[in-house]
């Protein structure tokens, strides 16, 4: 994926966030987009890129480099030295058309999400 492609990308799941989760509009209570790539210089670009989106997006997203995981995959899902705990959410058709709205789903990948603790 190319970085513009990328960078709009973040923006959509940004104006989705302040629209939606930040406001609380959707049941979602919080949000986080990860990233995973293959590897650290890849990771540490995609990273610069998503500090162009806002000041406000600072915890939005998350980075991760493959190998820092591998055979240890709940890696990914820790903060501090704590596992997060996620919980599904029920996502209602008005959410799944607001995120094909802001170009977060299509139909043929419908929109799914956990929720963070």
């Amino acid at each position: 994926m190319s970085n513009a492609r990328y960078l709009a990308k973040l923006k959509a799941y940004y104006a989705f966030w302040a629209t939606y989760v930040r406001d609380a509009k959707s049941p979602i209570k919080q949000m986080r987009v990860l990233t995973i790539t293959r590897s650290e210089e890849r990771k540490h670009n995609l990273r610069k890129i998503a500090d162009q989106i806002s000041p406000e997006a600072k915890g939005l997203f998350w980075f991760i480099c493959e190998k820092a995981y591998v055979g240890n995959p709940q890696q990914v899902l820790r903060t501090h030295g704590r596992p997060l705990r996620m919980t599904p959410v029920n996502i209602s058709t008005h959410d799944k058309a607001v995120s094909r709205q802001f170009g977060l789903a299509s139909a043929r990948h419908p929109t799914s999400t956990t929720q963070l603790h």
